[in-house]
């Protein structure tokens, strides 16, 4: 009687140990997709919200001013990296002469990804690529302080885009600041 209590006791002990230890099949590479149908997703990030009323603010007085785009190329990046390419390195050596031969401007760095990744993983990214941009210019001689960096992750990526449309969302845009 004994024993069998003691094999019923252990028994029991397993059936509850194995329940509570199931193995995680892990995620669904097609979860992590943000879609047309994205916006009913948990994880989906609405422009909207982090621009909006309420939404993200100006973190720094210098950064207001007179945003113009297009004075300075865009720095293209691989697939899921951060460093700078050595075919993109002319386009900051410009950049830091740029900034050089006007002292009262500064630069706003916006890292961007492709559509592939969960927004918080591209979010992340976007801000890993800025970083580094602004790394390689503040080595070039630029005062760190006249460089301000967001992530704009995958919120202006193409959806379901080609190899070429996420070639180029793969970028940190460099932004110029004129003062008011």
């Amino acid at each position: 009687m004994i024993r069998f209590c003691i094999f019923t006791i252990i028994v029991n002990f397993c059936l509850i140990f194995s329940v509570g230890c199931k193995q995680s099949t892990g995620p669904n590479p097609d979860d992590t997709k943000l879609g047309e149908d994205s916006s009913s997703r948990p994880d989906w990030v609405n422009r909207t919200d982090i621009y909006g009323p309420g939404g993200l603010q100006i973190r720094d007085d210098g950064m207001q001013g007179k945003h113009i785009e297009g004075i300075l190329q865009s720095i293209l990046f691989d697939f899921d990296q951060t460093f700078i390419r050595p075919d993109e390195r002319y386009k900051l050596d410009e950049a830091a002469e740029y900034l050089r031969s006007n002292p009262e401007n500064r630069l706003l760095l916006e890292g961007h990804c492709d559509w592939r990744g969960t927004a918080e993983y591209n979010l992340s990214l976007g801000d890993r690529r800025a970083n580094s941009v602004e790394q390689y210019l503040s080595n070039l001689g630029i005062n760190p302080s006249r460089i301000d960096t967001v992530s704009l992750g995958d919120l202006e990526a193409v959806t379901e885009g080609s190899e070429s449309h996420m070639q180029e969302d793969r970028r940190t845009d460099l932004i110029v600041i004129e003062p008011l």
